[in-house]
């Protein structure tokens, strides 16, 4: 990880060193197990619920591992997904590659292309992070969130707010 946050290699070549250390002889289920202990952030399922009745599409972009986001987002009824992949072969193992969708640096280039697949535009978007590797993100919706300290948000250069409820009476006021 040092490696890719001096911008020694490329999150490419930092996955794939990641993943190439798994043992082949995982089976994706193991791995689902393995990170089956997330939880939601408080208030998630009442943001979710609140931006759904305010008519907002809901969609989940990460830099993670599609296996987590995928059992995130089923929870969450959000069917919109871009996640990167664990690549297995035809029995659900894993072959020690992966297929990159979402640079966690330049996660505007995932937000673009979703947007293009969906007929929306980034600007038509709320983008939400949490950290500091979210910045060009933030800055590519119409409406960046950074879910942390104001001073965090301040140096980013996007409104925050100190917990996820705090969302929704932001997207009102711009709305």
């Amino acid at each position: 990880m040092e490696c890719f946050r001096r911008g020694e290699i490329d999150y490419t070549e930092f996955m794939q060193r990641d993943i190439g250390r798994w043992p082949i002889s995982l089976h994706i289920s193991r791995v689902r197990e393995a990170l089956g202990g997330w939880a939601l952030k408080p208030g998630a399922e009442t943001v979710v619920a609140g931006l759904r009745e305010r008519g907002l599409e809901l969609a989940i972009l990460t830099g993670g591992v599609s296996v987590l986001a995928e059992d995130v987002a089923a929870h969450l009824g959000i069917s919109e997904l871009v996640a990167n992949e664990l690549m297995t072969d035809d029995r659900g193992f894993l072959t020690g590659e992966a297929r990159m969708h979402v640079d966690p640096l330049r996660k505007e280039l995932a937000l673009a292309r979703m947007c293009r697949s969906l007929g929306a535009t980034p600007e038509e978007c709320v983008t939400v992070g949490d950290s500091e590797l979210d910045r060009s993100f933030l800055h590519a919706g119409g409406l960046g969130v950074l879910v942390g300290d104001a001073e965090r948000g301040e140096a980013l250069g996007v409104p925050s707010v100190p917990a996820l409820s705090g969302l929704l009476a932001l997207v009102d006021v711009r709305r």
